[in-house]
Order: structure tokens, then sequence, then C-alpha cells
């Protein structure tokens, strides 16, 4: 049986701009075994529409069908072998588009993969207040002024509770509609995504934030969804432990870009992110239903 500590699903493919020319799938499968890894889960970004409209926005674009096409014929050997020491899966690392757990691949493109890893690489659109796409996530930086006014507006008169239940939704409606979602990437304490639109979140105490965030975690626990956790410390570490009380399993993930230890994120810092559940004393998963 695969060890959850031996597994990494989130190491991204050669062709992505964003990603290192050595990693192919043949280089990537070579390395993980070196570094004694047993299953990986080797992604492709995918993103059907952006929040602009256009083909590309910030630093994401949307999907080339050709690039996906090239992506599932490399993979196929891959996929196909047995017995190796390596199982290697293939996915795409795709975006959570709003609060009814619409995700940004169709449906027959996630069915011919192994996993979608559902990340928020920009804020859902939500019943409470929706994200002018001339917003820049990270902060708001490089933003037009009068769209940050309007959605700091925006954000008072809801409030950070409402957005963190929209959050919330989204992703327990997603995992509900799709059952090729098998990780909830970049996850942290879940509430980075808000963060990044400027959304005190960090306001509302424990008492108040650990019952609106309970239905992620009951979602993840009860679905085998796996929540993805990086060497990055987190800021709210109590909706780590109770989410870990309430049965959720969480993986450990460089993010690998690159293969050799001088890029910005190398599949050899694994280690790191392992170090870092262990150090939190939580319950690592490996992808399925855990016996």
């Amino acid at each position: 049986m695969t060890t959850p500590e031996k597994t990494d699903y989130h190491v991204h493919y050669f062709v992505d701009g964003c990603v290192d020319d050595e990693m192919t799938p043949a280089a990537i499968a070579r390395e993980a075994e070196r570094l004694g890894l047993e299953e990986i889960c080797v992604l492709k970004h995918y993103s059907h529409e952006l929040p602009n409209g256009e083909a590309a926005w910030v630093h994401w674009k949307r999907i080339a069908p050709a690039q996906f096409e090239r992506f599932l014929d490399e993979m196929r050997p891959f996929r196909s072998a047995s017995g190796g020491p390596v199982t290697v899966l293939a996915g795409v690392e795709t975006e959570l588009l709003d609060e009814t757990g619409e995700v940004n691949i169709p449906e027959a493109q996630a069915a011919q993969l192994d996993a979608l890893i559902l990340s928020v690489h920009w804020l859902p659109r939500m019943a409470a207040a929706q994200a002018d796409p001339a917003l820049v996530p990270g902060g708001l930086g490089g933003s037009p002024p009068e769209a940050v006014s309007e959605w700091r507006a925006a954000v008072a008169k809801c409030g950070a509770a409402v957005l963190v239940e929209g959050m919330v939704a989204g992703y327990v409606n997603a995992m509900g509609r799709n059952t090729k979602v098998k990780v909830l990437a970049h996850m942290y304490d879940g509430l980075k995504p808000l963060r990044d639109y400027g959304v005190p979140v960090d306001e509302l105490d424990d008492n108040v934030l650990l019952p609106l965030m309970e239905p992620l975690m009951r979602a993840c626990a009860e679905g085998g969804v796996l929540w993805e956790l990086m060497a990055e410390p987190v800021q709210r570490p109590a909706v780590l432990a109770r989410a870990n009380e309430l049965g959720v399993r969480f993986t450990a993930t460089a993010d690998a870009h690159f293969l050799r230890p001088d890029g910005w994120a190398s599949l050899c810092d694994h280690h790191k992110a392992e170090e870092y559940i262990a150090s939190l004393g939580l319950t690592r998963g490996r992808m399925g239903r855990d016996a």
C-alpha cells in the first residue's frame, strides 16, 4: 500500500510557461524514484475561462486544446505502467469558479484524468460580492484605485463571515458535483484567497471562524478529499487542528515547477512540507479513501 508520506499530488508539467523545460514525465518519474516517492500526480494547468473573458489574465492563460491533448498522449504510457517503483497519475490544476461549485474544466475533459487538483487562483463568484476582474489578487496591489474602493465597500457591507461562508459553499458544492476533485490545492488555513482580496478574515475570532469552516472540513473528511499543505506556515493553525479532529487528511507538496534544487519550487523540497505537517501533528492521507 502506498504510504501517505511518500506521495506528492502537485507536480507540474513542462509545457506550461511557468514550468521548467526539465519537467517531462520521464524526468519527473526518475526524480520521484530517487526521492523515495511512491505515488505522484503530474499536472497540466487547465483554465477553460478567465475572469476578463480573454485569452490571458494576470498570470494565467486560457487552455490551448492541443496542449491538453499532448499532455494526455505523453502521460499515457506512464499511467498504464504497473509494478514500477512510482505510480504516476495524470491530473490538472484548475479553479473553483463560483459558490455553486462550478470548476474551470468541462466534464468531458475531466473524465479523461485521474484527478482534479482544485485551486482558488482568483476569487470565485459569490452572490454576496463579486470581485471585478480589474482587481489583482495577492493584496490588490496594481489594481485600479476605483475598483479597490468599490470592492472594499462591498466587503464592508456584507462582512467577512459571509464571504467565508461563500468560499466554503463553493468548495463543498464542487466536491459534491465533481468526483474527480481529489485534492484542494494551496489550502494553507483555507483563508488565503480571501486575504489576497483584502477580506479581513483575521478579525474573526476562532469561535466564529471555526464553525463557518466546519462544513468544508466535514465534506473533505467524508469524501476523502485531501487538504494540501506546503512548507509555508499558516496564519490560523487552529483551523488545521479542528480539521484534523474532524477527520480531514493532509497531503504535502513542493508545488514542483523544477527538478533542480536551485529552482524556486523544486520537487526535491517535498520533505520540507512533510516536516511541516508533522510539526503540526496532522494526519496524512493518500489519494482515494484510506483504509
